[in-house]
């Protein structure tokens, strides 16, 4: 019997043409979460991500297809927290309010200053089949 792939997800977000040598990738594999293949701990995870944020590295978040979605929900949140909590500090230290207290302006202030480089949850089968062409994912060399 054929093993047939569901249709590729959506484009990423547009990067603007900047380098992205130091892309991050997170992987969700067997309930087991993995930092740049080096297997990680939920507080470790949290700590490499609050850095990665700090650096402004973009991250590429991948999950196998046996892993449970709580486990997946729990990889989703620490990378959406890692953001928001670099967002809160620079909410202080800019404007002396929350995050959540911005106004629209502000908020796009914050948001144009760290952005969210992030790649959303492709599916391993998918981002094999993506970079088995030419050994890159949308422009990041990977192999």
């Amino acid at each position: 019997m054929p093993k047939y792939l569901p249709p590729l997800p959506p484009d990423p977000p547009d990067f603007d043409g900047e380098n992205y040598s130091k892309a991050i990738v997170i992987e969700l594999k067997n309930n087991s979460i993995y930092f740049n293949s080096q297997k990680v701990d939920h507080n470790e995870l949290e700590q490499l991500l609050k850095d990665s944020v700090i650096n402004q590295n973009p991250i590429i978040s991948l999950y196998d297809l046996n892993s449970n979605y709580g486990d997946f929900l729990k990889m989703n949140l620490a990378i959406s927290n890692a953001f928001y909590e670099q967002r809160q500090i620079l909410s202080l230290t800019k404007f002396n309010k929350n995050y959540s207290d911005l106004d629209k302006e502000e908020i796009s202030e914050i948001k144009q200053a760290l952005p969210m480089r992030h790649i959303w949850d492709y599916s391993i089968p998918h981002y094999n089949e993506v970079i088995k062409k030419d050994g890159t994912f949308f422009g990041f060399l990977v192999r």
